[in-house]
């Protein structure tokens, strides 16, 4: 904090290393008298003290925002990161939504090279820097390569997972891979298509009517 007599009837009170906040102190040419004495040394200590205080809480707020700002190593190389992922897929993100721990991004897969098997699913992320989540945009195509966290797949941005047309590297590495096939049971299911019960049905029927036929030839 210093003190600087700007005329001779203003005295100007500045903190060290802020000239946005000041205390300006009108006087007479007489000077401070000795009844003010006290209350001007008060509004100097009160102004001082407004002054570090909110010095402490910015350098608090930018420590804060780096300590929880994501951190990521250095991307594994291609066919690493193939064989430590769940899944690897390409896909144009149809949806976004939005939950208090996360976003859910459905994404239609136009080509698979591990782990899928329909052509739609859903992928859950973090909601922004601090959780390493990675920031799907609707509409847009992206190389994905996600793990599986209790279930649902799961991208960071801290895995090689990067829009479609930054992600030629991989590409060449990875080859082309495969369609993976539509199936209408919902999204991540890999599981029975919706036609198998019918097929299952006529099945049943046209074995029981040759059992049918073949118990009256017999009789």
């Amino acid at each position: 904090m210093g003190t600087r007599a700007s005329s001779k009837s203003e005295l100007m009170i500045t903190a060290p290393g802020s000239e946005e906040y000041s205390v300006l102190i009108k006087v007479n040419e007489k000077g401070l008298n000795t009844d003010h004495s006290m209350f001007f040394i008060r509004m100097i200590l009160v102004a001082t003290l407004v002054l570090l205080i909110d010095d402490l809480i910015q350098t608090h707020s930018h420590s804060n925002n780096a300590a929880f700002a994501c951190e990521c190593l250095q991307p594994k190389p291609p066919i690493q990161a193939l064989n430590e992922s769940k899944a690897v897929f390409s896909g144009t993100v149809t949806a976004i939504k939005s939950g208090d721990s996360g976003k859910t991004a459905t994404i239609d897969v136009e080509r698979a090279w591990k782990g899928i098997s329909n052509d739609t699913v859903t992928v859950i992320t973090g909601l922004g820097d601090a959780d390493c989540g990675f920031p799907f945009q609707e509409g847009k195509e992206y190389l994905v390569y996600s793990h599986d966290v209790e279930g649902p797949l799961y991208a960071s941005a801290c895995s090689r997972t990067t829009p479609l047309s930054e992600a030629q590297e991989d590409l060449k590495v990875l080859g082309v891979g495969y369609v993976p096939i539509q199936d209408t049971s919902g999204p991540n299911s890999g599981g029975i298509n919706n036609s198998f019960p019918f097929i299952v049905g006529i099945g049943a029927v046209i074995a029981g009517t040759i059992a049918y036929f073949m118990l009256r030839k017999r009789k």
